[in-house]
């Protein structure tokens, strides 16, 4: 029986950056809106970023 895979869900931080335009670039490639998703990110905005991670690699935001 193969392992089941590590799901983590976490509240993003700026770390995250870089693996989120990876992610992002992948799911939305005709898409040039992160340069948004990065600014909504910055702490002056009241906005939640939600991570999952699966086996230690980001693989989504919300």
């Amino acid at each position: 029986m193969a392992a089941q895979p590590e799901i983590d869900i976490r509240e993003g931080t700026p770390d995250d950056i870089v693996p989120l335009e990876i992610v992002y670039a992948d799911a939305f490639p005709y898409e040039g809106l992160m340069p948004l998703v990065v600014v909504l990110l910055e702490p002056r905005f009241a906005v939640v970023s939600l991570v999952a991670s699966v086996d230690a690699r980001s693989s989504g935001t919300c």
